[in-house]
């Protein structure tokens, strides 16, 4: 059988839980839109480096010094693959990751940036002299931006299992101001109800709810003991002025008689 304190426990948790969770979730969502606007960032630097040092091999048509530049990204272990692309939109030069794995657009995609489940893609102009003289795509895994997610879902967690806990300790003894008195009057209720002892009262100490239910249950003890108190001075009555009648049994047949007589 749950208890009021086993049930403000719960509720407190539960209540705990549910805010942080939303605060976590905003959170996150707020992290993780500025962790890919700083990935979308650095790629698009590294981007504009290497399309500025390619423009005199577009120029001249040195197609392997634009290879060569293209080899600076290999230090970058998100690069899965780049290419740079001539006027006319064919493959100029390209360069592919460690993995090798992914194959190299034939024609650029259109520019900006785009998150897929598992990439970024970002394709820039290459510009010289306000002209646009060649492209640069770049395609980058999401290994870092996965490990940062994992990183902060791992934090969170602890975050939230460690705010529970001190929510639960806190609430297991700030109930207490509230419990042990409903806890008192119950125990006084039983009492009551086993001793048949009417003379007892609560006390009337605690919330305002606790005094207000503390002091009707007063008032039904008073008018209890009052109305035994009255049938104890009525029998007391009826036994002075029937003497003859030796126990209650003996009042209730003469009282029987005398309503049946009436």
């Amino acid at each position: 059988m749950r208890t009021l304190k086993r049930e403000l426990i719960l509720v407190n948790i539960a209540a705990t839980g549910a805010a942080l969770l939303v605060a976590i979730a905003l959170l996150f969502s707020s992290e993780l839109n500025t962790w890919k606007e700083a990935m979308v960032r650095d790629i698009s630097i590294k981007a504009d480096i290497i399309g500025s040092q390619c423009t005199a091999a577009l120029i001249f048509s040195a197609s392997k010094d634009a290879e060569e530049i293209l080899q600076a990204l290999q230090a970058d272990a998100q690069i899965e693959h780049a290419a740079v692309y001539n006027a006319s939109g064919t493959v100029f030069a390209a360069f592919r990751g460690r993995s090798g794995a992914r194959q190299v657009p034939p024609s650029p995609p259109a520019d900006g940036h785009q998150f897929t489940s598992d990439h970024l893609d970002l394709t820039r102009p290459i510009i010289l002299h306000s002209e646009k003289i060649g492209t640069i795509a770049i395609q980058a895994n999401l290994v870092q931006l996965r490990t940062l997610l994992l990183r902060y879902g791992l934090v969170s967690a602890a975050v939230l299992l460690l705010a529970l806990a001190v929510s639960s300790v806190m609430v297991s003894r700030l109930q207490r101001r509230i419990t042990e008195p409903v806890t008192s009057l119950v125990r006084l209720m039983e009492t009551v109800s086993r001793d048949k002892d009417y003379a007892r009262r609560a006390d009337g100490r605690g919330p305002a709810e606790y005094v207000s239910l503390a002091g009707s249950f007063n008032e039904m003890l008073t008018a209890i003991q009052s109305r035994d108190r009255e049938l104890e001075r009525s029998l007391l009555e009826l036994k002075t002025a029937y003497g003859k009648l030796e126990d209650l049994d003996q009042l209730k047949r003469f009282m029987d008689l005398i309503l049946a007589g009436a």
